[in-house]
């Protein structure tokens, strides 16, 4: 919550230096929602693949039962990386 105002600024600052300029349909909308979904997908595989992201990861995963506390249970470090691997390149995507 603290770093909001950073991430911001830099995904607007990234935004202006877009590789492309998507058109405000539905089907840009569901495609973008789709690539996001299967990049998000693969960081979280990378998070149990790699021991320094696994470091970070596994909080995530250190319940017994899986509910929607321990979903949202998130490190610090997966948090910057997420933003560094997902948000700023889809900002440079347009």
């Amino acid at each position: 919550a603290i770093t909001a105002p950073y991430v911001k600024a830099k995904y607007i600052q990234l935004f202006q230096y877009r590789m492309f300029d998507m058109p405000n349909t539905w089907t840009s909308a569901i495609g973008t929602m789709i690539l996001a979904d299967f990049l998000y997908y693969w960081l979280h595989r990378l998070g149990h693949k790699f021991n320094f992201m696994w470091a970070a990861h596994s909080i995530h995963h250190s319940s017994e039962n899986f509910n929607y506390s321990t979903a949202l249970r998130q490190a610090a470090f997966q948090s910057g990386t997420s933003m560094w691997i997902g948000l700023f390149p889809a900002a440079l995507l347009g």
